[in-house]
């Protein structure tokens, strides 16, 4: 049985992790909130680009027998503590790639995110893994990395992300974009555009980096959303722990006091029956 100094050392110990955890819930519960507000200015904007570029650039639905060469955008985290936000994006990764396309050389995943990365990576072979891009991402930023990714020439892409739905869950989202070659194949939309390729390709760039700067916003407001509850049950998980320990220390410190007692109480009484025999 664990004696009171190793239990005193364990609650200090428990006491100290709870500490930490609080402070890490409130930072980011802190940035959430800001995440959060700037997500649904965000998304609202986005859907209107999405709306537009719909409109003017809808590609004709054409069937082809031919395999298409798809480029996964697998958007993950560079930091954990934020539950199975990663693991899951990495589950659904591969059950798109097994369940949509038979020959793996179909697919290029591009994994944003050192904890993607490894998550991934252990599933399936990915093409490129991009760390740290988190750090200080700016839309200015962000049109440099869709201007490398756009270097690249696949039949569609899909962004594959953490939907933030409220401060307690977020789901697997996806966003499939074609090529600026099917630009070439458009209905006739509502609008007449002149100088359909040129104009037409600089607005699939720009749609392209506006929904990326959404998908960077909604990876940031899950990831911070997930750490904030992890953050939160460690903390009760700590406090619950805490509280056991210290009854036992109690419990145990008393049964300490009470053997103590009786033994004094004995040996005065032995030596009260050894004076008076005497």
């Amino acid at each position: 049985m664990p004696t009171l100094k190793e239990i005193g050392a364990r609650i200090t110990a428990v006491t100290a992790i709870k500490m930490t955890t609080e402070a890490m819930k409130m930072i980011a519960q802190a940035k959430v909130t800001k995440a959060e507000q700037r997500l649904k200015e965000v998304r609202a904007f986005s859907e209107n680009i999405e709306s537009v570029f719909q409109t003017v650039a809808a590609p004709r639905s054409e069937e082809s027998t031919e395999a298409l060469k798809t480029q996964v955008l697998g958007m993950g985290t560079d930091q954990g503590l934020c539950g199975s936000i990663n693991s899951g994006l990495a589950r659904h990764t591969q059950n798109l790639v097994d369940a949509d396309y038979t020959e793996k050389d179909d697919v290029e995943i591009f994994a944003f995110g050192n904890r993607y990365i490894s998550s991934v990576g252990a599933r399936l072979p990915i093409t490129a893994g991009i760390s740290g891009y988190q750090k200080a991402l700016t839309f200015r930023e962000n049109l440099m990395l869709c201007d490398e990714l756009l270097t690249t020439i696949p039949d569609e892409r899909r962004i594959l992300f953490n939907r933030m739905v409220s401060m307690a869950s977020y789901v697997v989202d996806e966003i499939k974009l074609p090529n600026r070659a099917s630009l070439d194949n458009i209905e006739e939309g509502v609008y007449e555009v002149e100088g359909v390729n040129e104009v037409l390709e600089d607005f699939y760039d720009f749609h392209f980096a506006v929904a990326m700067w959404r998908v960077l916003s909604e990876v940031e407001t899950s990831e911070l959303s997930s750490r904030s509850m992890a953050m939160t049950n460690s903390t009760t998980a700590a406090t619950d722990m805490e509280g056991e320990l210290k009854l036992i220390y109690s419990k145990l410190r008393q049964d300490m006091i009470t053997t103590e007692i009786i033994e004094i109480s004995v040996g005065a009484t032995q030596t009260l029956k050894n004076k008076q025999t005497n």
